[in-house]
């Protein structure tokens, strides 16, 4: 039986392990943006029956941008990762929303990950590593979190990253509530004590402000995709 690593209860997470799940990622996420560009190209204009309307255009919003892609994510995911031969599975399950299978060793792990996703303009803010709903916060299984910019049905900047949750040590790490309700403007941070809780896949991850400034939160910077 392949053992299951699950997150919500297990102690530690092997740093080698989340490395391997970061190197995954970043295989999968050119090939999955790629994907999901050219069903946009493809798609909008027949949903919405005008040629030159984009995301940009049906979607004005980051929310409701992000709201969108969610749905799409899934399947370009699931279908750059057998491309490069990823044994990623979208599962929409509870608490998490993938399981992963990574060799560790002579180990064979099934590792639950929490996908987070949002599209934001390039200034948003650089302590947000993702955005969700209210449910977000009960959430506890290793996260991998991602923001990407666009110009039209373009990704043209990325940030993603694997964040362990059961590492933190600082209180006011993970989901802050701003929203009401199952708003989809709830949070999430990483205080900068927690910084060792990281694991960056694309972009970067500071542990101080513009022109090194204190700050209290790990700050995000983008990586262009062009």
């Amino acid at each position: 039986m392949t053992p299951t690593i699950n997150f919500a209860t297990s102690a530690t997470l092997k740093v080698s392990t989340r490395e391997k799940i970061a190197a995954a990622y970043k295989e999968i996420l050119p090939i999955a943006l790629n994907l999901l560009t050219d069903r946009l190209n493809l798609a909008l204009p027949i949903l919405f029956d005008d040629p030159s309307k984009n995301l940009d255009d049906l979607f004005p919003t980051a929310v409701q941008k992000t709201k969108f892609l969610t749905h799409l994510l899934p399947c370009v995911m699931e279908k750059a990762a057998k491309l490069v031969g990823v044994n990623y599975k979208y599962v929409d399950g509870i608490g998490y929303d993938v399981e992963f299978e990574v060799v560790d060793g002579e180990i064979t792990v099934v590792i639950k990950v929490e996908e987070k996703a949002s599209t934001m303009d390039a200034d948003g803010s650089a302590a947000s590593f993702a955005t969700g709903n209210c449910y977000s916060q009960v959430k506890n299984h290793l996260h991998f979190c991602m923001r990407l910019v666009n110009e039209g049905n373009c990704f043209t900047k990325i940030f993603a990253a694997m964040v362990d949750p059961t590492g933190f040590k600082d209180p006011s790490s993970g989901w802050k509530k701003t929203g009401s309700g199952n708003s989809g403007f709830d949070t999430f941070h990483v205080s900068v004590l927690d910084f060792d809780c990281i694991t960056p896949i694309m972009g970067t991850v500071k542990t101080v402000g513009k022109s090194n400034s204190k700050v209290k939160y790990c700050q995000v910077g983008y990586e262009s995709l062009v």
